[in-house]
């Protein structure tokens, strides 16, 4: 009788600790939507930091002296060997 009652007690205990797991996932698993939510529904706001700033100045400015230059140049030439750039 005691084996019959000690296999019992073994089904009972795994049954139970099999849907406490099963409850422990679903909880942790619902949480972790929760949390992603908030996430999920923010627009992504596109990154500027100073580098990409400061390169653009920097082109801006490259730029500019380039198109100075060039006009320089292209001054004292003469109007038939002129090129459009």
């Amino acid at each position: 009788m005691s084996s019959l009652a000690q296999i019992g007690i073994l089904t009972l205990v795994t049954v139970i600790a099999g849907a406490a797991a099963l409850g422990m996932a679903w909880a942790f698993l619902s949480g972790a939507f929760r949390l992603m939510e908030p996430a999920l529904a923010r627009p992504a706001r596109p990154v500027r930091s100073d580098l990409v700033h400061g390169t653009r100045a920097m082109a801006r400015q490259f730029a500019a002296q380039h198109l100075r230059k060039q006009s320089e140049t292209t001054r004292f030439l003469p109007v038939a060997d002129r090129r459009p750039a």
